[in-house]
């Protein structure tokens, strides 16, 4: 017959409990240092089990934090692809819009120019008219505003 092994859990608060009872009862006993030694393994094993319980959720979150950065890093890549096409597209209508406004810079010149030359053209044909002997000189039109 093949025996089957039992697995025991350990309880580490259950032993921690028993060897202080046994230091409790037993002040005296040969067995002190060694529970006493036990009782600070026990509460070492604890404490490097919490550091590890501590240090396992620190690097899960910090592996949820990383994934959504990079995630963020990513949309931000987007965005900031999109936005020098815009940039690109502003530069070019910019560009545009400046020989638009030189363009009639220039028109807005000839037509002043063409403007005075009638002003003179009208003077010139006024002082015709109103150097004819008998002649009244012509009313002069209302400015509109």
């Amino acid at each position: 017959m093949v025996k089957k092994k039992r697995h025991r859990t350990i309880d580490p608060a259950k032993a921690r409990a028993v060897f202080s009872s046994l230091i409790q009862r037993y002040p005296q006993s040969r067995w002190r240092a060694a529970a006493e030694n036990l009782i600070r393994l026990i509460d070492e094993g604890e404490a490097a089990r919490e550091t590890d319980r501590k240090a396992r959720l620190l690097a899960e979150q910090l592996l949820t934090e990383r994934a959504r950065a990079l995630q963020e890093n990513e949309q931000l890549k987007s965005q900031v692809a999109g936005l020098q096409k815009e940039n690109l597209a502003l530069k070019g209508e910019m560009t545009t819009f400046k020989a638009d406004a030189e363009a009639m810079k220039k028109q807005f010149e000839e037509l002043t120019k063409q403007k005075q030359a009638l002003e003179e053209q009208v003077k010139e044909a006024e002082a015709k008219i109103a150097a004819r002997p008998g002649t009244k000189p012509p009313l002069k039109p209302k400015k509109s505003s």
